[in-house]
């Protein structure tokens, strides 16, 4: 049976100049870190439906009806591929019309995957946005997409109603393993790159990427779904995530390649680290309608096993339905 996913959002339009302008904010610098971007965002970055957020095994609701997440490729299409130091993260742009999610069982091209790029820590006790029972992992990969059939291009899904959802992919250090077992195989070229001379704003053309090859490395139908916001400004509240159980087994040495790169000219700190946003309430105390986070498997959860999906019900003057 497909699945609905009925979001009655009442949104106000404000502008926002595009996405994450890397001289307005910043993860290390007091003037303009995490905890001023509400001030520099009209309070964008402090509504009810915020992310990062802690994945609660015991409070997630297990919902038979989600499916199992597909990635592929319009094969009709010629593929280019480059990777950015924005100054905040390995930024990786795809060409449009290449890859496609599927989160109902058809390959209709409804969600378009634009970029990806990475959360990190300076020490491997923390680094990806997201918790899972309060646990951080060392590093979370984000491939960012948008609702192809509503918004043209993902600067125009960027704070519109349903226009974004995003994979979150948790990745542990696993010592014992090789660089060519884990999933840096399917970037291809992509870990030559990332040294300490890739300084922002360098734009490289790297290997094309088998992003499909990424969900064989994790169960994708285990995982928590809930519906928020994009973690760095404008933060906007319209972003449909999944974010799998299962972590994906890196290196020591290819999260150290991470750890190398150079941070931009706005970060009080000098090599990037630590760029993730604190963790935000699932529903504030004055939230007037909860969110919830839903599971879409039935199996025992332990640390990093959840899965989630949210509805949100609000008194509005839009509905916007996700198939």
């Amino acid at each position: 049976m497909t699945y609905h996913w009925l979001i009655s959002i009442q949104i106000s339009l404000l502008f926002i100049n595009c996405l994450c302008n890397g001289s307005e904010w910043s993860y290390s610098n007091v003037l303009t870190g995490p905890e001023t971007w509400n001030q520099h965002y009209r309070n964008m970055c402090s509504g009810y439906y915020q992310s990062p957020i802690d994945l609660k095994s015991d409070t997630s609701i297990l919902d038979s009806r989600l499916k199992t997440v597909v990635i592929y490729r319009n094969t009709s299409v010629a593929e280019t591929t480059t990777i950015t130091n924005n100054g905040h993260s390995a930024d990786v742009t795809f060409s449009q019309n290449t890859w496609f999610i599927s989160f109902d069982g058809l390959r209709d091209f409804k969600y378009e995957i634009a970029k990806m790029h990475f959360h990190w820590g300076n020490t491997d006790d923390r680094g990806s946005e997201h918790t899972i029972d309060g646990v951080r992992l060392p590093l979370e990969g984000h491939i960012v997409s948008f609702r192809k059939e509503m918004y043209p291009s993902l600067n125009e899904a960027i704070g519109r109603p349903g226009g974004l959802a995003v994979l979150g992919i948790m990745h542990n250090i696993v010592e014992s393993m090789k660089s060519d077992q884990t999933v840096f195989k399917a970037y291809n070229n992509f870990s030559g790159v990332l040294n300490s001379q890739f300084a922002p704003p360098n734009v490289l053309n790297v290997d094309n990427m088998n992003l499909s090859l990424i969900l064989s490395f994790l169960n994708p139908s285990r995982y928590f779904r809930y519906f928020g916001s994009l973690t760095t400004p404008p933060c906007t509240e319209n972003v449909l995530w999944t974010v799998f159980m299962d972590p994906v087994p890196i290196t020591r040495e290819q999260i150290n390649l991470f750890r190398s790169l150079p941070y931009g000219p706005n970060e009080k700190q000098t090599t990037m680290g630590d760029n993730f946003r604190p963790i935000q309430p699932l529903n504030p105390s004055d939230t007037l309608a909860p969110r919830s986070l839903y599971r879409a498997t039935a199996s025992s959860l332990s640390l990093l096993t959840l899965p989630g999906l949210l509805c949100i019900m609000l008194t509005s003057q839009l509905t916007v339905i996700f198939f």
